[in-house]
């Protein structure tokens, strides 16, 4: 190849838009007769990320721009959506911060099986306390295929019990790499200040698996299967800039951070338009 050739190549690579990636995947219940079925079509770029989740006729959007740091949560249907900015981020975290430590004070004084009881009644409206994360830890089980990719299985397990089964793609296999995800660190961390559990959790605990995970399924406290999400198509590709950007008739809705006063805002407080 002569000069002239490496010149334009060079100089293709620095006109083309970078590829980013696209992953189709669906949902599944544990009882796939009853519980419906979702569709999800995710888009990532090095600084950005769109979901797009089909379920029940409704079309739901999450976006997350890192040059804007903040997440819009889009409803597709209704044409309006709702913006997350990092300093909203931070004040849900300390309103259910501050609702914990109202919950603990209001439950010292309870007898342990009433308070054993009040916990796990509340615990997934807010936590009495800050969940504490323990290790995830992998065991290889065997090899198998899911759809058309021969994969690695790897069952997963914290504090000793069995929480999840995954199947493994190398990375390369797939034509991509561990960076090009890099954005869902950035969203890991955006999230942060809540404090409690969340989708970017399962990405940063697979880091150290030698793929992707292109199947997965959960498991409940009981040990049954309760959510299994398999990669139908796995693609790098351009992406329109318009999967990322909220079309200008959609109508921005506030986003309501309750206040825990007994429903009344502080003088001067109010919701951010």
């Amino acid at each position: 190849m002569n000069f002239a050739k490496i010149q334009f190549f060079i100089l293709l690579g620095l006109i083309l838009p970078e590829a980013g990636v696209v992953i189709s995947s669906r949902i599944l219940g544990a009882d796939v007769k009853t519980a419906p079925t979702s569709t999800q079509m995710t888009r990532v770029e090095k600084d950005k990320l769109c979901v797009t989740i089909q379920s029940n006729n409704k079309e739901t959007r999450i976006i997350y721009r890192k040059d804007k740091d903040a997440v819009y949560m889009v409803d597709v249907s209704a044409k309006s959506y709702t913006e997350m900015t990092r300093a909203d981020v931070k004040k849900a975290g300390d309103r259910m911060q501050e609702a914990r430590e109202k919950m603990q004070e209001a439950m010292k004084n309870m007898p342990p099986e009433q308070r054993a009881m009040m916990e796990k009644m509340m615990g997934g409206i807010v936590p009495s306390a800050p969940p504490v994360a323990s290790k995830m830890e992998y065991k290889k089980t065997g090899s198998s295929k899911s759809g058309n990719w021969k994969t690695d299985e790897y069952d997963g397990f914290r504090d000793g019990s069995k929480s999840s089964h995954l199947w493994i793609v190398d990375y390369g296999k797939l034509g991509v790499s561990r960076e090009d995800f890099a954005v869902l660190k950035e969203l890991g961390d955006f999230f942060s200040s809540l404090k409690i559990s969340s989708p970017m959790d399962f990405m940063k605990e697979t880091e150290t698996l030698p793929g992707f995970p292109v199947r997965s399924q959960t498991f409940g406290e009981n040990g049954k299967e309760s959510v299994t999400m398999e990669v139908t198509e796995f693609k790098k590709e351009e992406i329109p800039p318009s999967h990322f950007d909220i079309p200008d008739q959609y109508t921005r809705k506030k986003l309501d951070i309750p206040e825990l006063n007994g429903g009344k805002r502080p003088k001067g407080g109010g919701s951010r338009d």
